[in-house]
């Protein structure tokens, strides 16, 4: 399958077969029974270093709906592989991309990678810009198994993300998730002051400590894809004025689409990106802001706001 996936555009793959307590751990999350391996495959995102300055900056990672493009390559790969894989029911195998499975570790587990300071996986072919995606199939089908990953050191003294962090959500004990803006552009609760001060201009996803990492630089140009596509950066205006349904119907069909990520989150954010800017501009537009949704953390950021602009 391996060879499949690499012709779908995933340039690393790796399988985790039984006995594995990840494999275990899976299975128990799933409640699946019978013996079970994985295939994990890395997809290169287009990754473009920028600075949105007054406009609503969009990660590099969600301008495109890479993970229903993922699991439709997946598909594709298990559909052009030889039978008994290729003739294998839907119902027997489950696919993954952007999951609550410890993608990660899995990995890792498989040889492809390790798990940097900042959590994420790092790869030697291209450092953290690719996504993870993947199969659980029955065992007892013959997989074409990956040459093994070379191991890498990992992050060693290289302190260069837990400097860049804007929040202090990386160091020398762990990623913290509970201080990450990453995290926080799609949480519901009341953004934290701490956190507010420091947010920048972003309205969906920080990729400080990856923008910083030497494990970036020079990698190979990563796969642009169509489907779903978003500009790197958004006018503050738009997410100000618009009602919730109109930003639900802009993004519906990207990454951003996802019914988790509530417009009234990408209001909030979009006034904490008018605060960090000093957008005073915008105060009019923000005492106007509309809260259909009865938002208490959209409220909440709302009154912050005009106590700081005013």
């Amino acid at each position: 399958m391996d060879l499949y996936l690499k012709e779908q555009g995933f340039f690393l793959t790796g399988n985790l077969k039984e006995p594995s307590e990840l494999i275990s751990r899976v299975k128990t999350q799933l409640n699946l029974t019978g013996e079970h391996q994985i295939v994990i495959a890395l997809f290169p995102f287009l990754s473009v270093h920028d600075n949105a300055g007054q406009a609503g900056r969009i990660a590099p990672f969600a301008r495109a709906n890479y993970y229903r493009e993922i699991i439709k390559r997946i598909k594709k790969a298990i559909h052009s592989s030889p039978a008994p894989l290729s003739q294998l029911p839907k119902s027997r195998y489950r696919l993954f991309c952007n999951s609550q499975l410890p993608e990660k570790a899995m990995a890792v587990e498989a040889g492809l990678g390790f798990q940097g300071k900042n959590s994420l996986l790092i790869t030697k072919e291209r450092g953290s810009s690719c996504l993870i995606g993947g199969v659980i199939l029955p065992s007892g089908i013959d997989l074409i198994s990956p040459e093994p990953a070379s191991p890498l050191k990992g992050c060693g003294s290289c302190r260069s993300c837990i400097e860049a962090c804007p929040t202090g959500a990386v160091s020398e004990e762990g990623f913290d998730r509970e201080k990450c803006i990453q995290s926080w552009t799609t949480d519901s609760r009341p953004v934290p002051d701490e956190i507010k001060s420091r947010w920048g201009n972003r309205i969906y996803g920080c990729t400080a400590c990856q923008d910083i990492c030497p494990w970036n630089r020079k990698i190979p140009e990563g796969l642009a894809i169509s489907k779903g596509q978003l500009p790197g950066e958004i006018p503050l205006e738009f997410f100000l004025t618009a009602e919730e349904e109109e930003i639900r119907d802009y993004f519906r069909g990207t990454t951003m689409g996802m019914s988790w990520l509530k417009p009234a989150f990408l209001k909030r954010n979009a006034i904490l990106c008018a605060v960090s800017a000093g957008r005073r501009d915008l105060l009019p537009l923000i005492e106007a802001l509309s809260n259909s949704s009865g938002s208490r953390t959209l409220e909440e950021c709302r009154q912050w706001a005009l106590k700081i602009l005013r």
